[in-house]
């Protein structure tokens, strides 16, 4: 599936961020999520551009319950995709 995803299969890179941000069938990894939701959803897939959106606003939610403004949340986040 991964060498589908790196060969810009945008359905595979849909489903990847699927499995990374749910954890079925790999351990729940959002960063993983996000890369690959990213990729998808900048080649074009809809359900992964509002996935990615999902995400986000689940991380910006969660960085704030914790104190952690929006800003070092992005700075965060493009650390670990960029």
């Amino acid at each position: 599936m991964e060498e589908l995803a790196e060969d810009e299969n945008q359905n595979a890179q849909h489903f990847l961020g699927t499995l990374y941000c749910d954890g079925g069938q790999l351990l729940p990894d959002d960063e993983q999520a996000e890369h690959w939701f990213r990729r998808a959803a900048e080649s074009g897939h809809a359900h992964a551009a509002y996935a990615l959106g999902k995400l986000l606003q689940s991380q910006k939610q969660l960085a704030e319950r914790n104190g952690m403004s929006a800003g070092q949340r992005t700075e965060t986040s493009t650390r670990s995709t960029g």
